[in-house]
């Protein structure tokens, strides 16, 4: 139950005044070589996913995933994570023309959060 409230707490900071949207679903289309990083392949792909949270305020977001891990390592989760979150982000910018101004991943089950840089 603390965690839970830990969660919620760290959650509130990015919720307050702006649109929150849980669990949406995308689908795009792009190059290989333009999503993962260092691809050499020039195919082009369709993605899909599901964004678990991300808050509009105006034209910036921010992008929230949720991981339920027993990983403390943060820097092991976010060299797991970081390809996923980056398309998430570019899905989000190419697909409602926002700036994604911040990214981060939450474990719920250690309420860490992990910020995401480019």
């Amino acid at each position: 139950f603390e965690i839970l409230l830990k969660n919620i707490e760290i959650l509130k900071r990015f919720t307050a005044g702006g649109q929150v949207f849980k669990e949406q679903e995308f689908v795009m289309r792009d190059m290989l070589e333009n999503l993962v990083e260092g691809s050499l392949i020039p195919d082009e792909i369709l993605v899909q996913g599901v964004i678990d949270l991300f808050i509009l305020k105006g034209d910036k977001a921010t992008l929230i995933d949720y991981k339920y891990s027993n990983t403390k390592d943060k820097q092991r989760l976010l060299s797991r994570y970081k390809t996923q979150l980056n398309l998430y982000k570019k899905a989000l910018v190419s697909g409602l023309g926002v700036k994604v101004e911040e990214v981060f991943l939450l474990n719920l089950k250690s309420g860490d959060l992990i910020e995401i840089s480019e």
